[in-house]
């Protein structure tokens, strides 16, 4: 399974502000796994979640998982592995989840280090790169959203908002 760009564009658009938490005591940004759960739903119709080990030492917990994305997992589905740590099984569990979310674009801007110089701009750019593609006569390719938190003041990116009710917003 090859994602089109407009999917990549979709995956990678950053949670809105009102679903990001901060974590004391360092204020560590977050997002509850429950949420990335739900978009895998709504964009892929499914997803496979396979713990492959669980490590406790040191009163630390270490769990190794996939992410498969799709209905059923298969020689064609693109899977993301990772590790996640905690001080305990579910925390540890929820972070593998997550992280591996990130290798596939989603929540990967809670990972950001503005401070160290690395802000979030992927999104950004692909979706810049699907405007310019786009055959669409309004340079607006169909399925493809626009954020201002995803766009900031970037004016070459039409802006397109969703009332919270609107039936044809994506989540």
């Amino acid at each position: 399974m090859n994602r089109t760009h407009t999917e990549l564009v979709r995956d990678t658009e950053p949670f809105p502000d009102k679903m990001i938490q901060e974590l004391p005591p360092r204020g560590d940004r977050y997002v509850p796994w429950v949420q990335y759960a739900q978009r895998l739903l709504l964009h892929y119709g499914g997803y496979t979640w396979q713990v492959g080990e669980v490590i406790h030492a040191d009163n630390t917990w270490a769990v190794i998982g996939t992410l498969y994305l799709g209905e059923q997992p298969d020689a064609d589905s693109q899977s993301y592995s990772a590790v996640g740590e905690d001080d305990s099984p579910t925390a540890a569990e929820s972070n593998a989840f997550k992280r591996a979310c990130a290798k596939a674009g989603i929540g990967l801007h809670l990972y950001e280090n503005i401070e160290k110089g690395n802000p979030y701009w992927l999104h950004n750019q692909l979706a810049k790169d699907a405007v310019a593609d786009s055959d669409e006569p309004d340079g607006d390719p169909e399925g493809v959203r626009f954020n201002e938190a995803a766009t900031g003041d970037d004016k070459d990116v039409e802006d397109k908002q969703y009332a919270d009710d609107d039936p044809q917003r994506p989540f």
